[in-house]
């Protein structure tokens, strides 16, 4: 993450620099934190700590890409990246969810697991293979040409998936869940006038259920 930094505030070469802050924003938002339920005064201080870190990510992406937002137009981003590496299955993770103890290197096998997986969760997304990360892996093995469109939306829809965490098996912070919307609304408006500039049916499609999900989300919590 420190190496990205360095690239987004020092790089004089723009194509490098937009790709280092496509990939800081990924990372950043896609660092799922286990939810987990537990009793236990430890648990339940860790489970805090892992909500509050993952509170603070979500801050950062949507800011990044807000500060991004308006700078797209037709030219793709081109993004050159190592697939990670990613498992289907997270046994220790599976059992942090389930409140149960894990050795401390357990625990950092876990969370390392599910934040590869993540990222390639949603690099495989943003490339068009959202359901395959065999697909996902394959199209990385060289450069990628990202729809800045496509960008917009998957990293949305992660947005708006992640502010599960603010209703009461989390945070309990459900105030918090609005600005999640407005922000992935922002997104998707952005992303709605690029696609009357250059129509695609399945994007639409996606755009328009994604809003009216963000419109039903806000008018539950009234």
């Amino acid at each position: 993450m420190r190496n990205l930094d360095k690239v987004i505030k020092g790089s004089s070469d723009e194509s490098q620099r937009q790709q280092a802050i496509v990939l800081r924003t990924v990372l950043v938002i896609e660092a799922k934190i286990p939810a987990g339920q537990s009793h236990s005064g430890s648990y339940c201080r860790m489970r805090s700590d892992y909500y509050n870190t993952a509170r603070s990510f979500l801050m950062d992406g949507m800011q990044a890409v807000m500060d991004q937002r308006f700078k797209f137009g037709a030219t793709p981003l081109v993004i050159e990246v190592t697939f990670p590496g990613f498992q289907g299955t997270n046994a220790a993770m599976n059992k942090i969810k389930s409140g149960q103890p894990v050795s401390d290197n357990h625990e950092l096998s876990a969370e390392q697991q599910a934040t590869r997986s993540a990222l390639a969760t949603v690099l495989s997304a943003i490339a068009g293979a959202p359901d395959d990360l065999n697909k996902g892996q394959q199209t990385y093995s060289n450069k990628v040409e990202i729809d800045p469109r496509a960008y917009l939306i998957e990293l949305s829809n992660s947005f708006y998936q992640s502010e599960a965490m603010f209703d009461w098996r989390g945070l309990n912070q459900p105030d918090k869940t609005r600005p999640v919307n407005d922000v992935a609304r922002g997104n998707l408006d952005v992303a709605q006038k690029m696609l009357t500039a250059k129509p695609d049916k399945d994007m639409q499609a996606r755009v328009t259920k994604m809003l009216s999900d963000c419109d039903k989300a806000d008018k539950k919590k009234v």
